[in-house]
């Protein structure tokens, strides 16, 4: 019975090491933004390993102490020291700047 467990945890861990789609894309080039920004002004990014709100609000805001403004607007985050990858983040007032 023993071996028998150890034989489904480890074809468990194998499967769901494979799990994660490559293809997925994770990061709104923001370079050119235009027809990935909501008409309210955000959009949605997914985590990857790494991020932490502070970087991605300088990444998006230039500013990393806006890093709020994305925790108020994803209320599912309970400490914003912790996100984890493959979640999706609402990234607020972002817009396109259609001026030229």
């Amino acid at each position: 019975m023993k071996k028998i467990t150890i034989i489904l945890a480890m074809l468990l861990f194998v499967t769901f090491s494979f799990a994660h789609d490559e293809n997925i894309p994770h990061y709104v080039n923001m370079e050119n933004p235009a027809g990935l920004v909501n008409p309210d002004g955000y959009f949605e990014y997914m985590i990857v390993k790494g991020d932490y709100l502070w970087m991605l609000s300088d990444k998006f805001y230039n500013d990393p102490y806006k890093w709020t403004d994305i925790d108020d607007a994803n209320s599912y985050i309970v400490d914003p020291n912790w996100i984890y990858p493959n979640n999706w983040l609402v990234i607020p007032n972002v817009f396109v700047d259609d001026s030229g």
